[in-house]
């Protein structure tokens, strides 16, 4: 339970934090609302934790950035293996998907065609493009 004095510093930083990290989540789940929404909770209880344990959460956006990709990648890494298992039973002739060329890549058609690749795919190309990692990096 956080003391009267934590639970004012998480509310106070979960109202600048929360709106940040939520977009930044949004980007790089390609949209994904449902994930973006269990993402989001499990940075706000990282958070909660590190006050309960009486460390202060680093108030500026930089921060609760690495936490939130940190929490996509763990999500990205535990769902590999059922993806792997997965995709070797899926049709890949079908890909890409029925109509993708004519569309134009606006905002929409980009979240669109990334949120029918799989989980660690997305991860890949959301890390390369949106966050400018290196092909050697997201290979790490």
């Amino acid at each position: 339970m956080l003391s009267p004095a934590g639970q004012a510093e998480m509310r106070e930083f979960y109202d600048l934090a929360f709106k940040q990290a939520r977009h930044y989540l949004a980007r790089i789940t390609g949209g994904d609302i449902a994930l973006t929404e269990d993402l989001i909770q499990e940075v706000m209880l990282s958070v909660a934790k590190d006050l309960a344990r009486g460390r202060s959460p680093k108030h500026d956006g930089g921060w609760i950035t690495v936490v939130a990709r940190n929490r996509f990648l763990n999500h990205v890494r535990s769902s590999a293996r059922t993806d792997a298992r997965e995709q070797a039973s899926v049709d890949r002739s079908s890909w890409p998907p029925p109509g993708a060329e004519e569309r134009l890549l606006s905002t929409e058609g980009a979240r669109e065609l990334l949120a029918t690749l799989p989980i660690d795919q997305r991860a890949a190309v959301a890390l390369r493009h949106l966050e400018g990692y290196s092909t050697a990096e997201i290979a790490a």
